[in-house]
């Protein structure tokens, strides 16, 4: 027999274990299913598919869940993901409401007309400014939007319903979940110094330079670049060879690069930046050798063939200018990481002797440093969300430590005022001292007392993750969604 839902009860003991988290998805059902028809789009949209679950499509219209969807995404997210992600979310999302549809009719789950009469005068249309349920408005409806609007929330209490019988469980007593979570105890806090590429001199760049100067000699260029063939770059270079037409001319018309609408012009380039461009180091070292007003050889390059005009004879790297040490301290920074933190690896060293051997404040003024102190940190190897996350540091500077072996079998064998080693962190080194040790917590602690409310919300919204998966896994469902999407994006486009 069909259970039936008479009026709106008084909810059950399970009802109220029901986690926040999850009642706020079963609110945005109710008030998206509400609202979605009057939320005005693109127009002339039909239906498109994206899916089925159980043979029931997952249609895409402006107007139903899954656009909305798609709006409420964009707006939020839009700069976090691109835009197919935020489809691809909008469609799980609605194909869970699909699903929990089937599975709500198929349990023989019903809705009583009391219990939508009474979201409608609550939460529907039908509501003035101040919030209360209008007789003018809900006369003044038309039928069929009336027809629509009971019958999405139908729907969405149905659904709301189904969920909620499927993911109540027991609630765990906070005094449980205060008891396991003290696992989090004890705790540390540390202070912590880095040395990042803000700490790499410009002196130690020129040094480096002076070993390597062949890497920025310099010199000024024009290029074109063919894409068709060999042998039409050497028919544009016999052209240009010839003078009947000027390199500049050629190069607008001809050349398929970046320096096409500027007649080739390349400007003051340095020998490092081409050697992406030649597989053979000899061809390179013969283009420097040129003289001005010289063309080169057609060379082949990732883009196709070239040739180069040269402006300006080569020019060899100052070292003594600082425009020439900023370059080379630039090049280092991106080309040569290992020269870079071998350095930084070694001041960092340099500073720890310091601090354990003369005191950590000393060490910091000798170094021109100061230092960061972090909150109470736990042992979370990874940053499971039930224990405290591990603070990242200004800028997110320590971001990758939450998966470091290195930073958790350092830092948290550290007796007070001990210094750990430097530990490698998004390119910088870093290095703890232990300040103080919290071994358990206390009667009224808040730190704990935010993991336990943090608990109850993540343990039942995860029911409802793990409900999801499961629904979309079985082979009830059909994903279409990589032809729906080019369907859909076709309508938009026409």
């Amino acid at each position: 027999m069909a259970k039936k839902i008479e009026k709106s009860p008084e909810p059950t003991k399970a009802e109220k274990n029901l986690n926040i988290a999850s009642t706020i998805i079963l609110a945005i059902i109710v008030v998206t299913f509400i609202a979605a028809p009057t939320v005005t789009g693109l127009l002339g949209q039909g239906a498109v598919s994206f899916g089925t679950y159980a043979g029931r499509s997952i249609d895409h219209t402006n107007e139903n869940f899954f656009g909305n969807q798609v709006r409420e995404l964009a707006q939020y997210r839009s700069d976090q993901f691109p835009p197919e992600s935020l489809w691809r979310q909008a469609f799980q999302n609605a194909a869970f409401r699909v699903a929990l549809q089937v599975e709500a009719e198929e349990g023989g789950l019903l809705i009583s007309n009391p219990l939508i009469d009474h979201q409608l005068r609550q939460f529907g249309p039908y509501l003035d400014n101040e919030g209360n349920f209008s007789p003018q408005l809900f006369r003044e409806t038309p039928d069929a939007d009336k027809a629509r609007y009971r019958q999405d929330i139908q729907e969405s209490l149905l659904q709301s319903e189904w969920l909620a019988v499927r993911i109540t469980g027991p609630k765990i007593p906070d005094f449980v979940l205060r008891k396991t979570l003290e696992i989090a105890y004890p705790q540390r806090k540390f202070e912590y110094v880095s040395f990042s590429d803000d700490d790499f001199p410009t002196a130690e760049a020129a040094s480096w330079g002076k070993d390597n100067a062949r890497l920025f000699q310099s010199m000024v260029l024009s290029r074109i670049t063919i894409t068709t063939s060999e042998k039409d770059a050497q028919q544009v270079r016999e052209e240009a060879q010839k003078g009947g037409r000027t390199f500049e001319s050629l190069a607008e018309a001809y050349s398929k690069d970046q320096y096409n609408q500027v007649g080739g012009s390349m400007g003051r380039v340095h020998y490092h930046e081409l050697m992406g461009d030649f597989s053979q180091q000899t061809d390179l070292d013969a283009l420097f050798n040129l003289r001005a007003g010289t063309l080169s050889p057609v060379y082949k390059t990732p883009l196709g063939w070239a040739f180069y005009r040269v402006q300006e004879d080569s020019k060899p790297a100052n070292l003594e200018e600082e425009a020439t040490q900023k370059a080379v301290r630039q090049y280092l920074l991106n080309n040569e990481r290992g020269f870079v933190e071998d350095y930084l690896k070694k001041k960092a060293a340099e500073f720890r002797d310091l601090a354990l051997g003369a005191g950590w404040d000393t060490a910091l003024r000798r170094f021109n440093k100061s230092s960061t102190s972090t909150e109470y940190v736990s042992i979370n190897f990874g940053n499971h969300p039930l224990l405290p996350v591990f603070n990242l540091g200004q800028g997110g500077e320590l971001s990758s430590l939450n998966n470091s072996e290195d930073f958790y079998r350092q830092a948290f064998r550290l007796a007070p005022d001990q210094v750990s080693s430097p530990i490698s962190a998004n390119r910088r080194f870093v290095l703890f001292r232990l300040k103080e040790i919290k071994e358990k917590a206390g009667d009224s602690d808040p730190s704990l007392d935010a993991l336990v409310q943090q608990a109850s919300f993540y343990l039942p919204n995860q029911r409802v993750r793990q409900y999801q998966n499961l629904l979309l896994s079985s082979y009830k469902f059909k994903d279409n969604f990589e032809e729906g999407y080019r369907q859909r994006l076709r309508t938009f486009q026409e």
